[in-house]
């Protein structure tokens, strides 16, 4: 193994798969509500904290699953935590 494949190894031993997927799962989920609210700009590039936090209250007081209903508590702190 070269030195660039053993630095991308160690980089990436501490990662979780799962988590990484949840994780863009519900910036994807962002990103989609935001595209029917507010500005095309990526979350990322809010340069406004009042904004930001305005952006995201308003995506985690009116997300809801596919079918329509809300999700449970659990789900919503895991979306804080994933976008945070």
């Amino acid at each position: 193994m070269n030195e660039c494949n053993s630095i991308e190894f160690f980089k990436s031993f501490g990662q979780v798969k799962s988590t990484n997927n949840v994780t863009k799962n519900w910036i994807h989920g962002l990103e989609e509500f935001k595209r029917g609210k507010f500005t095309e700009e990526k979350i990322e590039q809010i340069t406004s904290i009042q904004e930001l936090d305005r952006q995201l209250a308003t995506y985690i007081a009116e997300m809801k699953q596919k079918n329509g209903k809300q999700y449970s508590a659990s789900s919503v702190r895991c979306a804080i935590a994933a976008i945070h």
